[in-house]
């Protein structure tokens, strides 16, 4: 990594020279003697931190210019550079955005200084910008729903608050997936993510594995241990199937989280701790309140907003896409091209009901990467895969299988026409299918007839 690269913006050029003399052996330091120069090199590089002049030459001011940078995407934090006296400027340069001042001509100590720490400044945040991306891509939300896009904006608004958050919604439907993005795009993203599956740990355990223990505490206790919590200082914890904690936990969480404060298992003295908590559960919390196998009171602190996740078979406009993802998933992961499916195997996909949500679907997706040779997988694969995983699947019903496709498919195909104004290339867009296929399958269900005979014409669709 080379030096970190300085812009400086002032139209003294003796004052430029000075600052090369100091800066060069830690800086790239590069120079302009007006801001219309200044903004022209910094658009066409990257740097971070610039030094700018409150005055430049007439007609020139260095407020305005300022103003221009900080409004840039990812702008570097700005230093200004000022006389004696100006106090009214440099509080509203301040206010404007700007990082600090130095007064000319300026101490050493006190440029130096404030150079690093603009520096310093600027590094954390294209660090935390690097996390951010790195997290969203490892836990992405994978879909076109409208439902999905609904919790990615609820993601966006509530992130930046301090509200505790529930996420509700079936097993396998991406929880955890959320409490991720939740903490990545938070102000607490610089701290840990701290996640527990209440539902994975013994009750013995589990206050040990959120409070931590003090040494002799019990049989095994060899050493004080910080528990989650206190080890999420200052980050997130992920309390994963919170409804499977008992009450006695519970109650040390609902503690925690109102007070901020705790006792390791076996310990007197009180620990300060400032976390966030993100709680999920895959069962009705509200019922549990009124089983009395739930505290009410924590159950009011955990839900200071809900999230819930429709499973996989309410938003079927998901399914395809997070195949798809999967696919490009196994074929990285053993270094092959991505394979794709037949119209009809997306259709066999479609289909499905999805008990378990996405993680059967990522198996049936992996198993198909294994065993099949095909470039592009045939319904008759994806259908031996789905009856493999879920054996009882076509003998359910009344109906023979293919009389059951053929009626869950003709009700599909034409509550997605509706939804999009009865466009075949928005709809097959939207689900996933090539035109030509869709029309050829409207076709053989008889919708074609039966948009024609409700006056819908074909210039239309």
């Amino acid at each position: 990594m080379g030096k970190p690269k300085l812009l400086a913006i002032d139209d003294a050029p003796e004052f430029l020279n000075a600052l090369q003399l100091v800066l060069q052996d830690d800086y790239d330091l590069s120079t302009a003697t007006s801001s219309r120069a200044g903004l022209d090199i910094l658009r066409g590089s990257s740097f971070n931190a610039v030094l700018l002049d409150l005055y430049l030459s007439p007609g020139e001011n260095g407020i305005d210019t300022l103003t221009e940078i900080v409004a840039q995407e990812g702008a570097p934090p700005v230093v200004m550079i000022t006389s004696e006296g100006e106090t009214t400027s440099v509080v509203e340069a301040i206010k404007r955005g700007a990082f600090d001042y130095i007064v000319k001509p300026p101490d050493r100590d006190r440029l130096v200084t404030t150079v690093r720490n603009a520096v310093d400044k600027s590094l954390r945040e294209r660090e935390r910008i690097q996390l951010l991306e790195k997290a969203r891509k490892q836990h992405n939300l994978v879909g076109n729903s409208a439902q999905l896009e609904k919790i990615r904006e609820m993601v966006l608004r509530v992130a930046p608050s301090e509200l505790p958050i529930l996420i509700t919604g079936e097993s396998g439907t991406g929880k955890d997936i959320v409490a991720n993005l939740i903490h990545f795009s938070s102000r607490r993203i610089s701290g840990v993510f701290m996640p527990i599956d209440m539902a994975a740990v013994s009750d013995d355990l589990l206050e040990s594995n959120l409070f931590g223990h003090e040494k002799g505490a019990f049989t095994g206790a060899f050493a004080t241990k910080k528990g989650l919590f206190e080890v999420a200082e200052g980050g997130t914890v992920f309390l994963d199937e919170i409804g499977r904690a008992s009450l006695r936990v519970q109650s040390k969480i609902l503690r925690a989280v109102e007070t901020k404060q705790f006792y390791r298992v076996g310990g007197t003295q009180i620990v300060n701790v400032d976390v966030r908590v993100i709680s999920a559960t895959s069962s009705q919390l509200d019922a549990e309140v009124e089983r009395g196998s739930f505290l009410p009171d924590l159950y009011h602190r955990l839900n200071g907003f809900r999230i819930h996740i429709p499973p996989l078979r309410e938003r079927r406009d998901d399914i395809i896409p997070i195949a798809e993802y999967f696919l490009r998933h196994y074929a990285a992961k053993r270094g092959e091209d991505v394979r794709t499916l037949s119209a009809e195997a997306r259709m066999a996909l479609l289909s499905h009901e999805w008990p378990g949500n996405a993680r059967p679907l990522d198996q049936v997706i992996e198993c198909l990467s294994l065993f099949s040779e095909s470039e592009e997988f045939s319904e008759d694969e994806v259908r031996e895969q789905l009856d493999l995983k879920f054996p009882s699947a076509r003998s359910q019903g009344n109906k023979d299988f293919k009389r059951a496709r053929e009626d869950w498919e003709r009700d599909y195909l034409l509550k997605a026409l509706a939804a999009h104004n009865y466009n075949i290339a928005d709809t097959a867009h939207a689900i996933g299918l090539h035109r030509v296929y869709l029309h050829k399958k409207l076709k053989s269900l008889g919708i074609e007839t039966k948009l024609n005979s409700l006056g819908i014409e074909s210039e239309n669709r």
